[in-house]
This record gives C-alpha cells, sequence and structure tokens, in this order.
C-alpha cells in the first residue's frame, strides 16, 4: 500500500502520492492526509490541485470553513477565464450550502476534469 511517512516524499510528488493513498485506502486518515497537504501547499502555493485535495480532505473532517479557505486559495492560482473556475464556484457553494459537508461529492481537480 501506499505510506505518507518519509522525509523521502518530495514535495513534487507528495499531491499525487496522497491522491494515490486516498485512492487505495479504504478508510484514509484524513487528518494525516491533511498535515501532508497543508505541508504541500505552503511550498507549492501557486499549485491549485494541492488546495483542492486539501478542501476534500477537510470536509472528509467536517471542517467547512478549512475547506472554502483552500478552495477558494486554489481559485486563486487559476488564470482569467479558467473554465475549472466554473466548477469550484459551483461546489463551494454546494458547500456553502451544505448542512453535513462529510457527505458531500468531492471537487475532481482539474487535472481529472
Amino acid at each position: 500500500g501506499v505510506r505518507l511517512v518519509g522525509s523521502e516524499m518530495c514535495i513534487r510528488d507528495r499531491t499525487y502520492t496522497v491522491r494515490k493513498y486516498i485512492k487505495e485506502t479504504e478508510n484514509p486518515d484524513w487528518e494525516l492526509v491533511v498535515k501532508r497537504l497543508k505541508q504541500t501547499t505552503k511550498i507549492r502555493d501557486w499549485d491549485t490541485t494541492p488546495f483542492v485535495v486539501l478542501g476534500n480532505s477537510l470536509l472528509k473532517l467536517g471542517q467547512k470553513e478549512e475547506a472554502l479557505v483552500a478552495y477558494k486559495k486554489g481559485m486563486d492560482n487559476l488564470e482569467d477565464g479558467d473554465p475549472y473556475e466554473k466548477s469550484m464556484l459551483e461546489h463551494m457553494d454546494r458547500v456553502e450550502k451544505s448542512e453535513d459537508v462529510t457527505k458531500l461529492e468531492r471537487l475532481r481537480p482539474m487535472d481529472v476534469e
């Protein structure tokens, strides 16, 4: 299986590794996922995908406001007129209106769109 420990995980590959771990693990350790992604977004603050995966992971922990902040930061990295912005805005609207964010569908990262 995929492990999320060890300093050998370089930042560039961390988002990929975390996404693989989420996909292949029945009950991911969402706290660990969030911790790893927060480290990644500090360094790759220009990259939208880690912020989207972070937002999705925060929702799994029921952290609605923090998730919205992560999505917003990811959206700020998009080029003007990027079609993915519409998906992000629609998803953020669903998050804001949701009573139980832990049950929401995740926002698909734009490299999967």
